[in-house]
């Protein structure tokens, strides 16, 4: 199973749904944290934390889930990469890819975020969105 996690409340609670999933379905758990990076040639700035932030956080984050379902295989890895195809290349072969519904961008408040729209539209597996 793969989680998307960036951060947000949102995700907080959607990697809490996937933990619980895991543990229930008795499969293990890769929890996804993914530095979008800007464009190459612009000169907008990286990410604050960079790959380095991505990976304290999402280590942090799979640590919460190991603390609340001991012996559930949890894994925590920070690509650098566009969020939705990177999510979407990890899913492959996943038994099912959860995402929180809004993320942290600009458009996460007028309702499904892009990068849940982009996975359930794409994913090679089944898609949890979790509100």
């Amino acid at each position: 199973m793969v989680a998307g996690y960036d951060g947000s409340a949102g995700a907080a609670g959607a990697l809490e749904w996937a933990a619980d999933e895991a543990a229930r379905r008795a499969v293990g758990l890769v929890v996804v944290s993914v530095t979008a990076l800007p464009p190459v040639g612009s000169h907008l700035p990286g990410p604050v934390g960079g790959t380095a932030g991505a990976r304290r956080a999402v280590e942090r984050a799979a640590d919460g889930v190991r603390a609340r379902h001991p012996g559930l295989a949890v894994e925590g890895v920070a690509p650098a990469g566009p969020p939705a195809p990177t999510l979407l290349a990890l899913a492959t072969g996943a038994s099912l890819l959860v995402v929180g519904h809004r993320g942290q961008g600009a458009l996460a408040r007028m309702g499904l975020g892009t990068v849940a729209r982009a996975c359930v539209n794409e994913a090679p597996c089944p898609v949890a969105v979790i509100p």
